[in-house]
């Protein structure tokens, strides 16, 4: 699985099928679980090292052996 990459649009729309919330960090990442550990790796797979707290929270905090 791949974060999603960005798409430039003319303006903005609003259409109550979609879902969404603005990005405002400037990182996209898939967040790896396994055994309780997470890895955050960025769409070009580089693991996020900066983000190893977050990481770390993100493995404590959901309670599932593996997900993506």
């Amino acid at each position: 699985m791949q974060p999603m990459v960005l798409v430039e649009a003319k303006a903005a729309f609003d259409d109550p099928d979609f879902v969404f919330e603005a990005k405002l960090d400037g990182f996209r990442a898939v967040a790896y679980i396994q055994g309780g550990q997470c890895e955050l790796i960025s769409r070009k797979k580089h693991a996020y090292r900066a983000f190893e707290g977050l990481a770390r929270e993100l493995g404590a905090t959901i309670k599932v052996q593996d997900a993506v």
